[in-house]
């Protein structure tokens, strides 16, 4: 027998999922469906099989394409378009029910309105319209009560107790790790660079240390495919063969050696997010999909921004979206970003204020680090980097709301890939304790 919980939470799914699938029903015969897409946050759909039709709807509508029966046979898979509508129940007008279905959507998780949603959708009765609005005007679930110190003392205090407070996730650097005591669920880090400089490197290697730890990582990549993030950074970090070898014909005799680690490689979870061009709906679903612990993100400027006037706001938009779902899910979530071309030409190191595009990215992160590689002083520092097989990677952490801003030295080996804190850096460098200590 179901617990109690589980069968109201499937109850939930049930009323949840008929309700999106109306949803996207009205607007696939509504004589005015762009309208419609209008008005509905991708963020209301639960079910992978809404989202999937809502990306397809908006994808056909962008492209300025009629909808009908028979472009969604042509465009969906069978089994969506069955959902959507063969085995769906003969809907009521747009202009009686979407303005109910906006509030259905919004106040999923009202108990007294999914009741009610239901009764409307078995019978009909357009009564029930107005009694959803009045549930939703007199207990919004977006209301949240204000909370008295001392409740919210002995709730901290509390957890402290019972080992409930935030977990922290470890990059594996220690003087990253020591300014920011660990990648905290709900918050953003971005981590910015010019190409060339790393940074995908440097994403792969926390990713590869924070899942050795038995936590799950979700890596989103719109620069690099799958076989790409797994052939030419992930195996080579952990079985130590270098790059090279897994593009030439001599891998084929080390597949031994690569079978013999295979096991321990599997057992990090570690999820593989390739997507060309992915958007706020896409990082979301992959998210509900893989239930991380931490988000890593390569890279905010190739991503679908939601369209606006300017690039700049598209940008912006974008970057405060991610900081949404950060919070919505409870995830620590990695951005990477790049720097402006200004960064090139200058002997010094990369400030905030290149950050490509937008002043967004500084305002809604709360860490925010600079990776840069000095150009060589001389004939012979350029020979000893050549005849080294590690490249230094600078990183200047230009915002940190936890606490302190100081610079340190990683090294990215050129046969793997791999990254690790430079030896002469152990604990990084920091100056004046009022300078560095970001208040902000």
């Amino acid at each position: 027998m179901m617990p109690e919980d589980q069968i109201k939470r499937s109850k939930f799914w049930d009323v949840q999922h008929h309700a999106e699938g109306i949803l996207l029903q009205l607007i696939w015969l509504s004589d005015s469906p762009r309208e419609l897409l209008s008005q509905i946050k991708p963020q209301w759909f639960m079910s992978p099989f809404a989202r999937r039709v809502h990306e397809i709807t908006k994808h056909l509508l962008d492209a300025g394409e009629n909808l009908s029966l028979v472009l969604a046979h042509a465009k969906m898979d069978f089994e969506d378009y069955s959902k959507l509508f063969l085995e769906s129940e003969e809907s009521i007008s747009v202009s009686q029910f979407h303005s109910c279905i906006k509030i259905i959507a919004e106040n999923y998780m009202n108990d007294t309105i999914r009741l009610l949603a239901k009764e409307l959708v078995e019978t009909k009765n357009l009564a029930l319209i107005e009694q959803i609005r009045s549930v939703a005007l007199d207990n919004s679930v977006s209301r949240k009560e204000p909370v008295r110190l001392q409740d919210a003392v002995f709730d901290v205090i509390g957890k402290f107790e019972t080992g409930r407070q935030k977990t922290a996730y470890l990059s594996g650097f220690p003087a990253l790790d020591e300014a920011t005591l660990g990648f905290r669920p709900g918050e953003l880090y971005t981590f910015g660079a010019r190409p060339g400089v790393g940074k995908t490197a440097i994403m792969c290697q926390m990713a590869y240390n924070i899942a050795s730890t038995a936590n799950t990582v979700l890596f989103v990549t719109a620069e690099m495919n799958t076989e790409d993030i797994v052939a030419l950074r992930i195996m080579p970090i952990h079985t130590g063969i270098p790059v090279r070898d897994f593009r030439t014909a001599r891998i084929k005799d080390l597949l031994p050696t690569i079978k013999s680690k295979f096991f321990s490689l599997a057992e990090k979870k570690i999820w593989l997010y390739d997507h060309s061009y992915p958007g706020l709906d896409d990082i979301r679903f992959a998210i509900d999909q893989t239930k991380p612990n931490i988000v890593m993100i390569d890279y905010l400027q190739i991503l679908n921004a939601p369209r606006s006037e300017t690039r700049r706001l598209e940008v912006s938009n974008l970057v405060l979206g991610i900081k949404t779902i950060a919070k919505e899910f409870g995830v620590s979530i990695i951005l990477l970003a790049q720097l402006n071309r200004e960064t090139d030409k200058r002997l010094g190191p990369p400030v905030m204020a290149d950050l490509v595009e937008t002043g967004t990215i500084e305002a809604a992160s709360d860490f925010v680090a600079l990776a840069w590689e000095p150009k060589p002083k001389n004939k012979e520092e350029i020979a000893q980097r050549n005849s080294s097989n590690y490249k230094p990677i600078h990183v200047t952490i230009g915002k940190n709301r936890h606490g302190l801003r100081k610079k340190f030295v990683l090294e990215l080996s050129k046969d793997t890939t791999a990254v690790r804190q430079a030896t002469n850096s152990p604990e990084g460098e920091e100056t004046d304790l009022l300078e560095n200590l970001d208040l902000g």
